[in-house]
C-alpha cells in the first residue's frame, strides 16, 4: 500500500508540475509577443491608419486602437489552450518537449494585434482589394493564403473577410478584417452565442455536437448571418485573394 501511495504522490506531483509549465510557458509567450508589438506600436498605427479612406468612408472601427493588442489574459488563455491540445496530440512528456511546443506555438499565433476597416457596400469588392494592393506596397506579405478569406457564404457564422499580414517594417503579423457596417453589427451581435457554441457544441476533435441546444443556437445565428446584405457584385463562392503577374489582388475560388 506504500508504494502506491507513493507512486500516487509522484505521479499527482508531475501532473502538478506539467500544469504549472504549461501556465508559466503561456504567460510568457503572451508577455514576449505583446511586448515585442508594443515597441512598435508607432509604426503600426501609422500602418493602418494610412489604409483609411475618408472621401470614400472608409474608416477604423471606433476605439481601434483601445483593441488593437489582445489582451495578455486573453492571449494567455489561448496559447495555453492550444500548448494543452499539442502536447496531448504529440504525446510530449519531458519539460524541453513541451517549451520546445511552447516555441513552435508562438511562431504561429497570428491575431495578437487586430484592426478593422468598415466599407460601404456598395465599394466592397473594389476597396478590398484596394486597400490589399497598398498593405503589399508596404512591404506586408500574406500569411494563411490557403485558409479561406473571405466568409460570405452561409454557414459559418461569420460575414466578413479575414487576413493575415506578415508586416517587416512593423515587425509583426497583424490580423486585418474587412466588414461592411451591416455585417460588423451582425458579428457584435452574435459574439456570445459563437463563444456559447465554440465551448459547448465542438468536441475535443474539432466536431460538432447535435444535441437540442447547440442546433438550436446554430438555427439562430443562420438567421442573423442571413440578415446581413453581401456586397453588391461579390461572388461569395470567391473565397481567396490571389496576386496578378503584376502583383495586383483578386479574388478568386481557389
Amino acid at each position: 500500500m506504500k508504494n502506491v501511495r507513493t507512486k500516487k504522490r509522484k505521479y499527482t506531483q508531475r501532473t502538478l508540475n506539467k500544469k504549472n509549465l504549461i501556465k508559466k510557458l503561456s504567460n510568457e509567450t503572451a508577455n514576449e509577443l505583446l511586448n515585442n508589438a508594443k515597441k512598435y506600436e508607432s509604426k503600426i498605427i501609422e500602418l493602418v491608419q494610412s489604409l483609411e479612406d475618408k472621401k470614400r468612408k472608409i474608416f477604423l472601427t471606433p476605439n481601434w486602437k483601445d483593441t488593437l493588442f489582445k489582451s495578455k489574459e486573453s492571449l494567455s488563455r489561448k496559447i495555453n489552450k492550444r500548448l494543452k491540445s499539442e502536447i496531448k496530440k504529440n504525446k510530449d512528456k519531458t519539460n524541453q518537449d513541451i517549451q520546445k511546443r511552447a516555441q513552435k506555438i508562438k511562431n504561429k499565433i497570428t491575431d495578437y494585434i487586430r484592426v478593422t476597416y468598415i466599407i460601404p457596400q456598395k465599394i466592397y469588392e473594389k476597396k478590398i482589394l484596394s486597400l490589399i494592393d497598398k498593405l503589399r506596397q508596404n512591404n506586408c506579405i500574406q500569411l494563411k493564403p490557403c485558409k479561406k478569406q473571405l466568409r460570405w457564404e452561409l454557414g459559418d457564422y461569420y460575414q466578413g473577410t479575414n487576413t493575415v499580414w506578415q508586416c517587416p517594417l512593423q515587425k509583426s503579423k497583424i490580423e486585418v478584417q474587412f466588414h461592411t457596417a451591416e455585417s460588423l453589427k451582425m458579428k457584435e451581435k452574435i459574439h456570445k452565442k459563437y463563444e456559447i457554441h465554440r465551448v459547448n457544441c465542438i468536441n475535443n476533435n474539432g466536431g460538432i455536437i447535435k444535441n437540442r441546444k447547440c442546433k438550436t443556437l446554430r438555427k439562430q445565428m443562420l438567421t442573423m448571418e442571413k440578415s446581413v446584405i453581401i456586397p453588391k457584385g461579390l461572388d461569395v463562392k470567391k473565397r481567396f485573394i490571389r496576386f496578378d503577374k503584376n502583383g495586383k489582388a483578386y479574388l478568386s475560388t481557389e
